[in-house]
């Protein structure tokens, strides 16, 4: 039985340091996490960061899923799937959002939760 082995790739982009592994054929996949978590938020803030993350991904066709968040503890996820031009895409406007947010919309999600 033949078992590949594949490196863990260390990178950085734009000042954002990336990892990445070779498989050999095209991505489908890409993660983008943050470690900020429920943890971390004050009591008087709880919330927050859920908040932020459906604003983040309000509009990004959540509905037929080629880029989801979650929440945890520690950490704050995003995962973009498909086709790697729709994943750079994806992320791309994801990663412009979060850098710039806009929160016209936060009063109405903010209703939603």
């Amino acid at each position: 039985m033949e078992t590949a082995l594949h490196t863990v790739r260390e990178t950085e982009v734009d000042g954002v340091l990336c990892f990445f592994v070779d498989m050999g054929r095209p991505a489908s996949a890409a993660h983008l996490l943050f470690r900020q978590g429920t943890a971390d938020e004050p009591l008087h803030e709880t919330g927050w960061l859920h908040l932020l993350e459906h604003l983040a991904l309000l509009d990004r066709e959540t509905l037929t899923r080629p880029i989801e968040g979650r929440l945890s503890l520690l950490q704050t996820h995003f995962a973009a799937f498909g086709a790697p031009e729709a994943i750079a895409e994806h992320v791309g406007a994801l990663a412009r959002w979060l850098g710039e947010p806009d929160l016209r919309l936060l009063a109405r999600e903010r209703g939603v939760l």
